[in-house]
């Protein structure tokens, strides 16, 4: 997906998501999510054993509600592409950067996604 220079301004501002994915029965499942773009993609991070992660392979759609603290908010629906493999540590990562996060720890923030079980 593509976003215009103001929503891209504002997906690097505001990292705050609300998430709705599909149960296979249909009916929304809704979970709140720390989200960031990178490379021009909105990113989110779970873990293998979370709902809806498992909606997501199921499902590969969602519709997201990035917020702002001063109640503006955007709107996105979107096709999912999950990544799962010995690079996700390094998009967690990429992500943490783009959320202004930095690791304290960089080695120890990497093993432990790893660890962790991760999909972005």
């Amino acid at each position: 997906m593509d976003f215009d220079r103001e929503a891209q301004k504002f997906l690097e501002e505001n990292h705050t998501c609300v998430m709705v994915t599909l149960r296979a029965n249909g009916i929304a499942h809704v979970v709140r999510v720390n989200c960031g773009l990178v490379d021009g993609k909105l990113w989110s991070l779970s873990a293998k054993n979370r709902v809806r992660t498992k909606h997501l392979l199921a499902h590969p759609h969602a519709t997201l509600g990035v917020l702002a603290r001063d109640r503006r908010w955007i709107g996105i629906e979107a096709t999912v592409t999950m990544h799962d493999g010995s690079d996700v540590p390094q998009r967690a990562l990429a992500l943490q950067r783009a959320q202004g996060r930095e690791p304290e720890d960089i080695d120890t923030f990497l093993k432990e996604m790893a660890a962790q079980a991760r999909v972005m």
